[in-house]
């Protein structure tokens, strides 16, 4: 009778204790859908985020960015010359979330780059070299990222 007040004294500390690590386990290589038996793979529950973002100023400044949604689709509407696109957390991230980027040229060459830590860009490929992307005026271009679990992942591009 003893050691069974012991053990059962023990389970409320060990319950708690349980709880409060998986509550802390980071999001990032959780999918959004859940990885467990009967958790809800149906997609039911995913939300779509659509966010215009500021127009880009003169010179080379940086647009943050910050996806929260399943799936978080950006456009920029006026491109004068060059920015850099960042996501500075991932906090709210979770593995398979996609982040589509839409940019509108003006009349102008312009230069995109995609900046920061948790930015993955592809190296080469159509309209860009090194990550960085060239449109000539009045073009194009539509790109989108996967988050991998610890960086956003460049998976495909499309440059007018």
């Amino acid at each position: 009778m003893k050691y069974l007040l012991k053990i059962t004294s023990i389970f409320p500390l060990l319950a708690l204790f349980v709880a409060t690590a998986h509550s802390q386990a980071p999001t990032g290589n959780i999918p959004r859908t859940g990885n467990t038996v009967g958790a809800d793979n149906t997609y039911r529950v995913l939300n779509y985020i659509y966010d215009s973002l500021p127009a880009d100023k003169a010179g080379l400044d940086t647009i943050y960015v910050a996806p929260y949604g399943f799936h978080t689709q950006v456009f920029v509407s006026t491109v004068r010359d060059s920015f850099a696109l960042d996501v500075p957390s991932t906090t709210n991230s979770f593995k398979g979330d996609e982040l589509e980027v839409q940019i509108v040229n003006g009349a102008n060459g312009v230069c995109i780059r995609f900046a920061g830590p948790y930015m993955a860009p592809a190296n080469t490929g159509r309209g860009g070299t090194g990550g960085t992307i060239y449109l000539t005026p009045n073009n194009r271009a539509s790109i989108i990222f996967h988050f991998d679990g610890s960086k956003w992942v460049e998976v495909s591009r499309m440059a007018q």
